[in-house]
């Protein structure tokens, strides 16, 4: 995928998982968000650079480390400095969760939609609740979600799928432009394996193309082999991967 087409697609997803805060430092987006996911607290180097890479690498560090975080890097094959990558494995930063950037052509797509899939489009206290639950997430964070999840600005797309009135499956939409954005598609662990989970994503793929998407996307990571077969099945393609690399502290 070509370097402009990275940037877009990274800008998309940027405004699709906001942050708390956020810095911009010589084409570096610095992001903040009290440490709750990688997505939002962490130094994206998409643009053009002009200051010295140690300079910059020594700056986010002490902006990152004034808020008790740690220095993190989202590095993709559009980094403006190519040398980044090297020079950060040097410092002793280690490559974490690689990730798959895929999209998908919904022109022709023709979608098994469920009924039951409720998509709501505000954002609802038990969605939250279930949605922090059901991915595990620390749920002493909940209003940092919550609050990252009311920022979103583009259309969203909040599905659940609730059995005895508990959401046992849910999943995030986020349309922009002519593309909506596949996150954190969930389902509880007694549950997977039915569907649940396929349904909750052609009904947000379905929503996505009501409202004039082209084209969806995902990002799922490399180590996810039941997410990237059910994906595979739907029709996505890789575009190009993501990864982070972060402060070895040991």
């Amino acid at each position: 995928m070509k370097k402009k087409n990275i940037q877009i697609l990274e800008q998309i997803t940027m405004n699709a998982w906001p942050f708390i805060q956020t810095m911009l430092y010589d084409g570096w987006v610095l992001r903040f968000a009290y440490g709750v996911t990688r997505r939002a607290n962490s130094v994206n180097p998409i643009y053009d650079s002009t200051i010295d890479i140690e300079e910059k690498i020594a700056f986010c560090e002490k902006q990152y480390s004034q808020k008790n975080l740690p220095t993190i890097f989202k590095m993709t094959s559009a980094v403006c400095q190519p040398e980044l990558d090297a020079v950060l494995e040097k410092k002793g930063y280690i490559k974490q969760a690689e990730t798959s950037v895929q999209i998908f052509d919904l022109k022709d797509a023709d979608f098994d939609i469920f009924p039951a899939i409720k998509i709501e489009n505000e954002l609802d206290e038990k969605w939250v609740k279930a949605f922090v639950e059901l991915n595990e997430f620390d749920e002493d964070k909940i209003q940092t979600y919550n609050s990252i999840l009311e920022n979103i600005i583009p259309k969203t797309a909040f599905a659940g799928y609730s059995i005895s009135n508990r959401i046992i499956g849910c999943g995030l939409g986020v349309k922009q432009g002519n593309y909506i954005g596949l996150f954190d598609i969930v389902v509880d662990k007694k549950y997977r394996g039915v569907g649940f989970g396929y349904y909750i994503v052609t009904s947000i793929l379905q929503w996505g193309k009501t409202k004039g998407a082209a084209i969806a996307y995902l990002q799922v990571m490399t180590e996810n082999e039941i997410a990237r077969h059910l994906y595979e099945k739907l029709g996505f393609k890789e575009q190009y991967k993501y990864w982070y690399r972060a402060k070895n502290t040991q």
